[in-house]
This record gives structure tokens, sequence and C-alpha cells, in this order.
């Protein structure tokens, strides 16, 4: 029981944490994961279609999460979406003191993040020889 002068906890009020701050510590769980970029073009960001993109729905204290994610060229991407899983159920409810039942993972996108190649033409060296 709590301090007499101060009453019964139960008695002082509740604790909200809303979806938007749940989604926010979601996003942030995800793109500290490996493998995991965020992307997005300018068209993506005025749809509102950037990745990651999260969804959560509270029902209670039930909490569903969906994942859209993308991914960094070359990882598996089965690989970087079972760790977006396993660290979402890990790591939200310790930082959110909500506990999570369900958590969708979706890998939208694999993306090629190393700089592009330089590709030399057939007869591209022949011209530069001839001086």
């Amino acid at each position: 029981m709590g301090d007499p002068a101060i009453g019964d906890p139960a008695d002082l009020g509740e604790l909200t944490v809303h979806d938007r701050v749940i989604e926010t510590v979601t996003e942030r769980v995800v793109l500290d994961t490996s493998g995991v970029i965020r992307s997005s073009s300018a068209i993506d960001r005025i749809t509102g279609r950037e990745f990651p993109r999260i969804t959560v729905v509270t029902a209670g204290k039930r909490t569903r999460i969906t994942v859209h994610a993308a991914v960094a060229w070359p990882n598996p991407a089965h690989t970087v979406c079972q760790a977006i899983h396993d660290r979402i159920l890990s790591e939200v409810p310790h930082l959110t003191g909500l506990p999570v039942d369900r958590v969708d993972v979706t890998a939208h996108y694999v993306v090629d993040t190393a700089p592009p190649r330089r590709r030399i033409l057939q007869g591209e060296n022949d011209d530069h020889s001839r001086t």
C-alpha cells in the first residue's frame, strides 16, 4: 500500500501513453535495427508513404504494431524483418510500459545504398588515348 498521507495510488489518476508516442518509439527501434534504412522520395513525403511507416492500434492494455520498412541491399529481407519483430517485442514494452501483443513486419523495398559504379563503355578509353 502507498503512503497514508497521499492516499491510495489508484485514486491519484491514470497514466496514458498515446499511440503517437508508441509510433515514435517504435520508429526509433526500427531505424536502429541493422539493415533498415529511411527511404522516401519527394512524392513519398507528400503522400506519407516514406519508410519506415509505423501503425499502432491500442485497445485497453493491448497493443498491435504494424511496420512497413525498407531494407538496405544486400541484407536478406527475411532476416531484417525478423530482427525488427524481435527488437520491437523486447524494447517497445520496456520503453513505453505497455505490452505488445502482435507485431506485423513487411519489407516493401530493398534499396541499394552502395555508391554507383562508373561504367566504362567500349571505346571510351580509345578516345582519350588518341591525342
